[in-house]
């Protein structure tokens, strides 16, 4: 299989090979999916890791986060062996992250899922490029209610296995919390991200020009809202 770039789940635009991108795990909602808010049909299961994309589906080059790796527990991850479903080994370390991500884009990591036949749901990637991540969850985090984290802490897997007694789970949570709050702001759901098989980018004037129609939507209705 050749190379592709992938897709940033907020602003659909191409991630393509070395750029610095936010990886969330992401799983099927355990329960009836809706379409009412962003985490209603995917909810996140782990934290998000930093890296750089790596051309072929995968983050590698992964910064250090212990709560991230905490969080991969909370999820109960599985892989399919002979007909049994075997308790994947969780990375000691962030050097093991981009093979679990691997497992992950070819469809070979499960958690529990009681609405799937079979009780196991794969678990799938959701790619950001990591300066629009940051500055939208910092923008969040100004605004955002302290009670966003209480409210998403038993519904999210990624938020399972942290203790909120820990300043940097807690940190970590509240910032994922804020991404999601963005989400719902920016009318997007968590979903697995689709790198089209191709190296395809901004290759068209039509598309530029599209981009173009999407902001001068937005600031129409931002203007609209100040009169």
């Amino acid at each position: 299989m050749g190379c592709w770039n992938e897709t940033c789940l907020l602003s659909r635009l191409p991630v393509t090979c070395g750029q610095e991108i936010a990886c969330v795990f992401i799983a099927p909602v355990d329960g009836w999916p809706e379409t009412v808010y962003s985490d209603n049909q995917y909810v996140p299961a782990s934290l998000p890791f930093f890296g750089r994309y790596d051309d072929y589906g995968r983050i590698e080059d992964v910064t250090d986060d212990p709560p991230a790796l905490k969080s991969l527990s909370g999820a109960k991850l599985y892989k399919s062996e002979g007909g049994d479903w075997e308790p994947v080994r969780l990375p000691a370390d962030s050097g093991g992250i981009t093979d679990l991500s691997d497992m992950a884009r070819q469809g070979e990591l499960w958690t529990e899922n009681r609405a799937y036949a079979g009780g196991h749901a794969q678990v799938r990637l959701a790619f950001f490029h990591k300066d629009l991540w940051d500055y939208a969850v910092n923008q969040r985090l100004r605004q955002m209610a302290n009670d966003r984290v209480a409210q998403l802490r038993h519904r999210w897997p990624a938020a399972k296995a942290l203790d909120m007694k820990d300043k940097a789970d807690r940190d970590a949570l509240k910032a994922l919390a804020a991404m999601d709050s963005v989400m719902n702001t920016m009318r997007a759901a968590w979903q697995p991200t689709c790198g089209t098989g191709s190296q395809s980018c901004v290759d068209y004037p039509w598309q530029v020009k599209l981009y173009k129609m999407f902001r001068d939507r937005a600031d129409a209705f931002y203007k609209s809202g100040l009169e």
